[in-house]
């Protein structure tokens, strides 16, 4: 039996071994082989008498020399060991997609992680919170979206700033983010000219990482401490 696992994430990979284990009956270990080995085998019967279940990696290398070979797949889905063919790519879903019952691919769930915390704080101008935020922020990402969330930040307490009444539809910034920068604005009563200074230094500072100024990072911790 065999089932062809396609993903660049090992952690999902092997619980979907997990799962398709346990969906299938099998309660022996999994056993972690190479494929030059798993073939070599393939015809070997357990000492004990048990059915097995092996994963196996297919690397790039390994992917060559199977097209090369004409590799027949037959031998894996009619033996009665449970067989786990995982890895990635083009080429590797390309060569095994052709088992379409057996093939699975997994899929990441995206994760929609905006900093709100880093913007409700900007949009107060609380230094220290946006400081602290900003360094997590950096810690985990490039400075380049970093930077384009302090823009957004600013771009909508400036779009209210400018028509507190209203939320024009040409401003770009939508209902739900105009509203919070309303409440962030109202809560501390931000000065607009203050507002405006801050913006410029943002663009400025961008700039100054551009030109070989410092790195984008370290700009941007400057500017949030100014």
């Amino acid at each position: 039996m065999l089932k062809i696992i396609s993903s660049k994430n090992e952690s999902l990979i092997w619980n979907e071994i997990s799962k398709q284990k346990q969906k299938l009956g099998f309660q022996v270990p999994v056993q972690s082989k190479s494929l030059r080995e798993v073939i070599a085998g393939v015809g070997d019967v357990s000492i004990f008498g048990e059915k097995e279940v092996i994963a196996v990696n297919i690397s790039n290398p390994e992917l060559g020399s199977l097209i090369e070979d004409d590799f027949n797949l037959k031998i894996f889905l009619d033996n009665t060991n449970l067989y786990f063919f995982f890895g990635s790519g083009v080429e590797f879903d390309k060569t095994f997609s052709k088992e379409k019952t057996n093939f699975i691919k997994l899929e990441e769930k995206k994760v929609f992680d905006f900093p709100t915390g880093l913007v409700n704080a900007l949009q107060k101008g609380d230094k220290k919170n946006s400081w602290n935020l900003l360094l997590k922020e950096l810690r985990g990402k490039d400075a380049e979206p970093v930077h384009g969330v302090c823009v957004f930040a600013y771009k909508s307490v400036l779009v209210y700033l400018n028509d507190p009444k209203e939320n024009s539809k040409d401003s770009g910034v939508k209902e739900f983010p105009w509203n919070n920068a309303k409440r962030n604005v109202i809560a501390v009563k931000r000065d607009r000219n203050e507002v405006v200074n801050k913006y410029f230094d943002l663009v400025v500072h961008y700039h100054k990482a551009r030109s070989g100024e410092g790195d984008l990072a370290k700009q941007l911790e400057l500017w949030v401490l100014k």
